[in-house]
């Protein structure tokens, strides 16, 4: 729990009964030993632990592991497109990979010229486009990665292999109960953040208000 911050119904269904079962006791302990928040949700058949905190480390973030190679930290582009997925995705909960990546090209290319988005391109005939394309194909699948590893998502295939064939598809299928779950924070358009100083900033995502 510790760990990994969460514990889900299908992956470890007796743990999480028990969690559940002693909700009362391990919110206790954890609020006084550690400060943190412990949320039960059962709708969506989830226990999570809050570790919010002002003063945030710098390696604090979702890990990704790729071709064997050492785990990094997610990129900022991926973790755009895990937000721009969730938007999709909780808007039409079952989607086609190749339906998901047009839908969030369309985002991205509204948006990019003015920098609010990355750029997002799928389809490319020369060599530059295609190196580009192919990078937007592998942060999405990360980003794919990351939600199916906390349990938003599920994948009917291998993900790895979409990264090597252009032609292939899948359906991505989301929770929205999970979904629902992830929005714990008002939009930083609402915060206000672009007036706040920048140290001020996960003072301001993580205010105990927005639990």
């Amino acid at each position: 729990m510790i760990a990994t911050g969460r514990i889900l119904a299908e992956r470890d269904v007796e743990l999480y009964r028990a969690a559940v079962r002693g909700r009362r006791d391990l919110t206790e302990f954890f609020r006084t030993e550690l400060g943190w928040t412990l949320e039960v949700v059962e709708s969506a058949e989830l226990v999570r632990l809050h570790k919010r905190r002002t003063d945030v480390p710098a390696d604090r973030g979702p890990w990704l592991r790729r071709d064997g190679r050492d785990a990094h930290l997610a990129s900022k582009d991926v973790l755009v497109l895990v937000a721009l997925v969730c938007e999709q995705l909780w808007r039409r909960p079952r989607m086609s990979l190749r339906e998901l990546m047009q839908a969030i090209a369309q985002v991205c290319a509204a948006e990019a010229p003015t920098g609010q988005l990355p750029h997002f391109k799928i389809v490319a005939s020369d060599g530059t486009g295609k190196k580009e394309a192919r990078t937007s194909r592998i942060n999405l699948v990360d980003a794919l990665k990351l939600l199916e590893n906390e349990g938003s998502i599920s994948v009917d295939a291998d993900l790895d292999r979409v990264i090597g064939e252009d032609e292939s598809d899948l359906v991505v299928t989301a929770s929205r109960e999970r979904l629902a779950q992830k929005f714990s924070a008002l939009s930083p358009a609402l915060l206000g953040l672009e007036e706040l100083l920048v140290a001020r900033h996960a003072d301001a995502l993580s205010s105990s208000v927005l639990v």
